[in-house]
């Protein structure tokens, strides 16, 4: 019989350093003004405007 391989969920981060946290800082920031009006982006709006593939979000949920 074949054995069973449980797929261990891949987890994904980065190390920023203080520059690098400033420059993602501003770039959120950035996106907010230019594609939400300068509003706070919510987690709806991002959902909705998710760009990842099919098998990515489907990873992410599991």
């Amino acid at each position: 019989m074949g054995s069973f391989h449980k797929r261990s969920k891949r987890k994904r981060g980065v190390i920023l350093s203080s520059f690098g946290w400033q420059r993602l800082q501003n770039a959120h920031q950035n996106s907010e003004i230019e594609v939400n009006s300068e509003q706070p982006l919510t987690l709806e709006y991002l959902k909705r405007n998710d760009r990842r593939d099919s098998y990515s979000r489907k990873m992410d949920s599991d």
